[in-house]
Order: structure tokens, then sequence, then C-alpha cells
């Protein structure tokens, strides 16, 4: 897909102005200019409070980190709703009237083209919509209004027809504007008004809406491929819980490593060959009650890897001992800014041992 795209210099109406408060607001902005090229490469520059720059010529670092922070934000704007990781469309009558939904398509396949970038977060539904597949068979519990939903379910659950006509009447006023607002003589027509209002609220009252989302998806060729290869794409758009492994979180953490040459340099390197091979011991279940989540939840309070990635990057840091101070023996961790501290140790088994004591012992061990 990367080929439609000219990586080799950025047009004027490609720069993309970004204050970190207002990522999506900054994104918004570029991608409603008349001459934004999505098939040109973009040239993002992060401004601090002054206006200022934060860098130089945009050589990727800053367009990665703008992409994976838009997608944060995308995952959570106005025009989806739902569970975190199931999204479906939400009905939105401003956002179809401004255009939010195309908008926000067209974000989705820039940064999923110019950034590798994934969603992650489309419902099984909104994925079958949009790849034009048979979706599911409606559920109650996709109904986000809660209200309505609970009129529903009580609907549903009626145990006769002067039951189930009650309810009706509650939800007299939802279902009217639905157009689902029938008499039913039978428990079956219960359930045929209940299949048919779940369906409308769902899907049949997101048809512009969807029809508008699509056709941001078209950026780039992005919707035709998903059309055509859906199972290609379904990784990329649905969240699938996978095991955490060690060198997921090998690969996470970052080190802040001494200059070349000196003598740090050459324990730290040590010491990050131990905390490698001890991750590998900890997937192999050797030291048990010790696990990988609970680890990454020592070092930044949540015990699975976000999908759209940290807010900031994780970093390993090193407790080398210092003049009349005791050294440290047990890794430190800063759950805010995601910072792990490893101890300095001159063998394999003492590293072993102080990692899983000063963990296991930590206090929130167990509870996280």
């Amino acid at each position: 897909m990367s080929n439609k795209v000219d990586f080799t210099a950025a047009p004027i109406s490609n720069q993309i102005n970004v204050t970190r408060c207002n990522i999506l607001d900054s994104g918004i902005r570029a991608f409603r200019r008349q001459r934004f090229n999505p098939e040109a490469k973009l040239d993002v520059v992060f401004r601090d409070a002054d206006g200022i720059g934060e860098g130089a010529a945009d050589e990727g670092g800053p367009t990665r980190e703008f992409l994976t922070l838009l997608m944060r934000e995308i995952h959570s704007c106005e025009i989806f709703d739902g569970e975190d990781w199931k999204k479906t469309l939400a009905c939105n009558s401003k956002a179809l009237y401004n255009g939010m939904y195309k908008i926000v398509g067209r974000m989705i396949a820039v940064c999923l083209i110019h950034g590798g970038v994934e969603p992650n977060f489309f419902s099984e539904r909104l994925f079958c919509q949009v790849c034009n597949l048979q979706p599911p068979v409606p559920d109650l519990q996709e109904i986000a209004d809660y209200d309505f939903r609970a009129k529903m379910t009580k609907i549903q659950l009626a145990q006769n027809v002067n039951e189930a006509q009650c309810a009706i009447m509650e939800a007299s006023d939802q279902l009217s504007m639905l157009g689902s607002l029938w008499h039913i003589q039978t428990l079956e027509d219960r359930d045929n008004l209940v299949e048919s209002a779940t369906k409308f609220f769902i899907e049949n009252r997101l048809r512009d809406s969807l029809e508008q989302f699509k056709e941001g998806l078209e950026c780039l060729g992005l919707l035709h491929l998903m059309q055509k290869h859906p199972q290609l794409f379904k990784e990329v758009f649905m969240y699938e819980e996978k095991p955490l492994l060690a060198e997921d979180i090998s690969a996470l953490f970052k080190a802040e490593l001494s200059p070349v040459g000196s003598n740090r340099r050459v324990v730290e390197s040590r010491t990050i060959c131990f905390w490698r091979d001890w991750l590998i011991e900890v997937e192999e279940g050797t030291a048990y009650p010790l696990t990988l989540d609970k680890i990454l939840g020592f070092v930044s309070g949540s015990t699975a890897i976000p999908r759209l990635g940290f807010p900031v990057e994780p970093k390993l840091e090193f407790l080398h001992p210092q003049e009349n101070e005791a050294p440290k023996i047990f890794p430190e961790a800063n759950t805010c800014s995601i910072v792990l501290r490893l101890p300095i140790h001159p063998s394999y088994e003492l590293f072993r041992e102080n990692m899983e004591s000063g963990i296991l012992q930590s206090p929130t061990f167990g509870v996280m």
C-alpha cells in the first residue's frame, strides 16, 4: 500500500503543526485543507507553548509519533461508541453534517499506510460492514444506550404477551422513533420486534454515517484492499488478545546506556543480558508466582501492553553503586514515566534472586 505514497518531498499543504494537548484538532485542520495530499510525505512539527518547533525537519520520527498519538485520539473520538476494543459507529448527526466520519476514515488510512499504525479496535460488526461481509446476528449488548438496552431487555425477558406489551409501552417513545412500535399478539411477535428494533438501532440508522466513513477509508486505496482481502486485514482492524512474551517486554524498553568504552557501559551490557535471560525464564514459568504481566505491572501499572502503545516510551536505567551509599540490590520502578531501574550484580544468580525478591515483595504485587 505504501507504494502509493511519494516519501521524497512534502508539499507545504502537508505540514501538520501539532500541539500535544490538541492532537486530534491539529490533525483535523491539516486533513481538511483543500490541497492536503495523502499521497505525499507528511511534514510534522510538534510545537511547544511558545509556538516554537521542537525539532528540525521531519525525518520520520515526529511523523510516526504523531500518527501513533492520533490513532489513540481517534480510538476515543465522537464518531465511535461501544467497548474499548470493539468499537462501533456512533450516531452523531453533527459529526455526519461536518464530515467527521470521512475525515476520521482518511486519518485511519493515512495512519496505517504512512506510519504502519494499526487501529485494532473495530468490532466484528463494524469490520464486516466496512468489508461488505455478512455481519453477526444483532445482539442487545451492542446497544450503547444503557436506558434503551435495559428497556429492550425487559421486553425480551417478558414471560407472557401482557408483560411484553407493558414493557413495549415503557419503550414506546424510542420504538416509535425507530419505526418499531408494533402491536404484538404472540411471544414470537415480541422476538421479531426486539430483533427488528435492535438491528435498526445498531445498523440501519447508521447507514449514512457508514457510507461517509467508508468514503474516508477509500483514501490511498485502503477500502478496496480491505474488501478484496478481508482476512488479511482482520487482525489489523480487530483486537485479538495475545499472551505476553519475553521478547515483547525486551523490545518495549529502551536502555539508557553510558558512553561506549566506559566501565559502566560494560556492566550495563552484562545486566541487559541478565535481564533478557531472566525474562525468558519467567516466560517458561520457573519464577512462579512471578509472571511477565506482573513484571509489566510493576513497571507501568498495566498488566498488558496497550495496542496503541504507552503514552511515553518505557526506559531501562541502571542502579550503579554511588560513593558513600549502600548499593541498591533490588529493582526500582516509576510507573508514571514507565522507567525500570535494574540493579547491578556480578552474577546472573544474584541478579535473578534479587529481581524476583524485589518484585514479589513490592506493595503492588498480587493486586494489579
